[in-house]
């Protein structure tokens, strides 16, 4: 369950121009955290809710053990 690296798709820093490009990036990463909670729905079976908060925990045990914390 952890044992995945972190998530390629991280958030960009850089400056948006304009609205539409804010919209496409918010788009962009809605979908992809949807598509990871309906993933984990799917597979274990859980309402979405208990999916997106598996998909929370792990996203926390992921940065804290990347991070060097025990």
């Amino acid at each position: 369950l952890l044992s995945s690296p972190l998530p390629s798709r991280l958030p960009e820093t850089l400056p948006l121009s304009n609205s539409n490009e804010k919209h496409k990036r918010l788009d962009k990463t809605m979908t992809a955290a949807f598509e990871d909670v309906w993933r984990v729905a799917s597979e274990k079976g859980l309402p979405l809710r208990t999916a997106a908060f598996v998909v929370a925990l792990q996203r926390v045990t992921r940065a804290h053990l990347h991070r060097g914390f025990d």
